[in-house]
């Protein structure tokens, strides 16, 4: 009976633990989405986001990024540039993890294609041609999507899809995880986070300061895994302990009616 009480009162303050760890977790989350909403973007305050007047644009009119000209609508000095620069940079690194891009931001959607661990990858791969719209949307060069926690770009050229790639067949932008390809990001750039952050999110930035979109991962949010696992186990102990709760008074009116007898 000791045991059993001393058990549940273990769960019990257990209990309360994971309560107060999970309230300062949401605090935190609340707090750092407050300031992106105020203007502070990573750690480094910008300006309150202030949307554009021009409204005629893919992300504004919600359109279907897979077809939307994001290099003509949103970097056209840099689409201008490409048409006298043709070029292309066999600039390779090995990737250290699989990267798998789909047609739609959700893993239950069609798989388009995957790159394996260990493979060689191309970064700047394919000649830049006239009224092409894939100059600054291949391989690292990925655009922030609706959803968080998913990017938008041409997947990377690998060894055995290179010459398709400088031919111009491949051109199709699809979905990947952003965690996934931030992976990517650190074996092509290094350990330096800084210089990471500031070019992995380089197209959220531009999208922000031009007053077009907030990018989804500027923000946390709550339903994360360590979250969620502090959440079931209260779940769980809170139920176990109410039914240690029924049961223990049961026995006791049972005893009591017993004791009347």
């Amino acid at each position: 009976m000791i045991k059993n009480r001393i058990k549940y009162l273990c769960m019990l303050i257990i209990t309360i633990l994971f309560i107060v760890l999970l309230s300062f977790r949401i605090w935190t989350v609340q707090e750092h989405n407050e300031k992106v909403s105020n203007g502070y973007i990573n750690g480094t305050y910008l300006y309150k986001f202030i949307p554009s007047i021009n409204t005629n644009n893919p992300y504004m009119l919600k359109q279907d990024l897979q077809k939307a000209d994001l290099v003509e609508n949103y970097m056209p000095d840099r689409a201008y540039l490409a048409l006298y620069m043709p070029r292309w940079i066999d600039k390779t690194f090995t990737l250290k993890n699989t990267l798998i891009y789909y047609t739609k931001p959700s893993i239950f959607s069609k798989k388009a294609m995957t790159i394996k661990k260990g493979s060689i990858c191309y970064d700047d791969y394919k000649i830049i041609i006239p009224n092409e719209t894939s100059f600054e949307i291949t391989g690292i060069r990925s655009w922030p999507t609706y959803r968080k926690g998913w990017r938008i770009v041409v997947p990377f050229a690998t060894e055995s899809t290179i010459d398709q790639y400088r031919k111009n067949e491949v051109k199709t932008p699809y979905y990947v995880r952003s965690e996934d390809l931030y992976q990517a990001f650190t074996d092509y750039i290094g350990e330096n986070t800084r210089k990471i952050h500031e070019n992995f999110y380089e197209k959220d930035l531009l999208l922000y300061r031009r007053g077009y979109f907030v990018s989804k991962d500027f923000y946390q949010s709550v339903w994360n895994y360590p979250n969620v696992f502090m959440i079931t186990v209260i779940v769980v102990m809170s139920l176990t302990l109410i039914a240690q709760i029924i049961k223990g008074r049961r026995c006791k009116k049972k005893v009591e009616a017993e004791t009347e007898i």
